[in-house]
């Protein structure tokens, strides 16, 4: 993933001593497009007694009321505790009744440990425990102890959301926030340059008296303005005074088209692509030259399923973006079918599997199904897309006579993981394997076909939905945590066991999928248990 430390430093974002503890700086591709005004960046001073505000806290300062009786002596004073902004790292865009979650999410898990446990999951689950973590960072709840108007908690929230490249939903939850911080509008400039906004981003950075931009993020600005001769103006100033690398220069001067770019002319690129470096490498036609498309971040992808672009690109940026969880599949399968293939093999391969597919449900067809199912099934799922496939095809296989197709432990697994339990029950061959027999009982709810292995994944998935709880220290340590409210902190902790996929302690599995059952999450507990069993993908 992308988590390591931003190399370039966001210092020039804060003021100067600033009290501000925080897990990272920021996501590594950040643009540095804002610089802060100390003056206007000012905050109050450390309030002894007050979490979060960098000042020692006060002995006995928690136990004192103003509404308590004083003391006895006459001239007491009372202790009085000024009330700083707001937290808005409860900020949300799900609510408790939408999400199943408890409005008291983190109960007295730290803001600190909060951040922290967010930023190192890994995000590398099954798809439905993408979900649920999906679903932990849009949840609205109350701030964590100790979280201050600094938001910590939101931003690291929406660093993730970014890092998925689930740029919508970023974008949304920083904007109702509302959180004014130049570190904040450098989420919302980077979000709106990479969602093709690029007017939005420029009026956004140049609209507020309090942040200036970089000399990069002016000039780039000024182009997109039409103002040609101030952009160019710009760039000799910020040239001659050093505020622009030599590749940056090099960029600007064929962005503002001082300079032409030859065919297969090698650009100097910067060391760390940002989106708006990345956005001028499209502009002059340097963009997959440049740049290898292997490493650059997935939420840049999110450019490329503009309607201008390139059907390859678009299938491309969509199978991207749905592997990683930032997007929802419908927009991928909608890619596949938007074209005819113009070749064979790669991308095109998998658009013709899907529309040959598509021909032989319509037409009910069987031995047109025996060949397309298959096919579509091995090259979706080769790109780890299997659970998109399934939800995508699973209420148009559950239409079908059982029967119909031959392969009936395929279309059953993919029943199965498509959502439709009832129609997998009908297409459950006799001789179903134990995986597909125990991923229906769970996802039924029934009682479990037989008694497998003790040390096997079907044992320890059954385990986690048996009636009695299981009695071992991995599970009673995080159900230490849910009864004392720590209810998010025990599911992230869950979700980073399931995160390894393959390797998983049978104990270790038992006690995560009982968790997320126990917090109120059974659906998303029975998923994740039936992504496990049918997608190769246990331990």
């Amino acid at each position: 993933m992308f988590r390591c430390l931003l190399t370039v430093s966001l210092a020039a974002l804060c003021v100067a001593g600033m009290a501000r503890a925080e897990p990272r700086s920021a996501i590594p591709w950040l643009s540095d497009s804002l610089h802060a005004r100390r003056e206007s960046m000012a905050v109050p001073s450390p309030v002894p007694g007050v979490p979060g505000s960098g000042a020692p806290a006060v002995p006995g300062a928690g136990a004192v009321s103003s509404l308590a009786p004083g003391p006895t002596a006459p001239d007491a004073a009372i202790l009085v505790t000024p009330l700083g902004p707001p937290s808005q790292d409860g900020a949300g865009l799900l609510s408790s009744r939408t999400t199943g979650l408890p409005a008291d999410l983190w109960g007295p898990t730290s803001v600190l440990r909060a951040s922290a446990l967010i930023e190192g999951l890994a995000g590398t689950g099954v798809p439905a425990a993408q979900d649920l973590f999906r679903t932990l960072l849009l949840a609205t709840a109350a701030p964590p102890r100790g979280a201050g108007p600094e938001a910590v908690l939101l931003r690291s929230r929406i660093d993730r959301l970014m890092e998925m490249g689930a740029l919508e939903e970023a974008l949304e939850l920083v904007t109702q926030a509302n959180v004014t911080t130049p570190e904040f509008l450098l989420r919302r400039f980077d979000i709106s340059l990479l969602t093709g906004q690029e007017e939005k981003a420029c009026k956004l950075l140049l609209g507020r008296s309090d942040i200036k931009p970089t000399a990069a993020a002016r000039i780039f600005c000024l182009a997109r303005s039409d103002a040609w001769t101030d952009a160019v103006v710009s760039l000799a100033v910020a040239r001659q005074a050093g505020d622009v690398s030599e590749a940056e220069n090099a960029l600007f001067s064929r962005f503002l088209d001082m300079e032409e770019t030859r065919p297969g002319e090698r650009i100097a690129v910067p060391d760390q692509v940002s989106p708006l470096n990345y956005l001028m490498l499209i502009a002059i036609g340097a963009g997959g030259a440049a740049v290898a498309e292997t490493d650059l971040p997935v939420a840049f992808a999110t450019l490329d399923l503009a309607p201008t672009a390139p059907p390859r690109a678009r299938i491309l940026a969509a199978e991207k973006l749905v592997a990683s969880g930032g997007l929802s599949y419908p927009i991928l399968f909608y890619a596949y079918r938007a074209e005819t293939p113009a070749a064979s093999g790669g991308v095109w391969s998998r658009s013709a599997a899907v529309q040959d597919l598509d021909a032989a449900i319509a037409a009910a067809d069987g031995a047109a199904l025996d060949a397309a199912l298959p096919k579509a099934d091995k090259l979706l799922t080769d790109m780890g897309l299997r659970v998109a496939f399934a939800r995508e095809y699973a209420p148009l296989l559950a239409g079908l006579a059982p029967g119909l197709i031959t392969d009936r432990l395929r279309v059953c697994e993919l029943l199965l993981l498509g959502g439709e339990t009832t129609a997998a029950r009908r297409w459950i061959p006799r001789s179903a394997p134990l995986p597909l027999r125990t991923a229906l009982a769970v996802a039924d709810g029934d009682a479990p076909p037989d008694t497998p292995d003790p040390g096997s994944l079907e044992a320890a998935v059954l385990r986690a939905f048996a009636p009695e709880a299981p009695e071992q220290p991995p599970y009673e340590r995080l159900a230490a945590q849910l009864a004392e409210g720590r209810t998010g902190e025990a599911l992230l902790q869950a979700l980073s066991t399931l995160d390894a996929r393959r390797g998983i302690d049978p104990s270790d599995l038992t006690a995560a999928l009982r968790v997320i059952h126990d917090a109120g999450q059974d659906d998303a507990a029975r998923d994740i248990a039936v992504e496990l069993l049918l997608m190769n993908e246990g331990m």
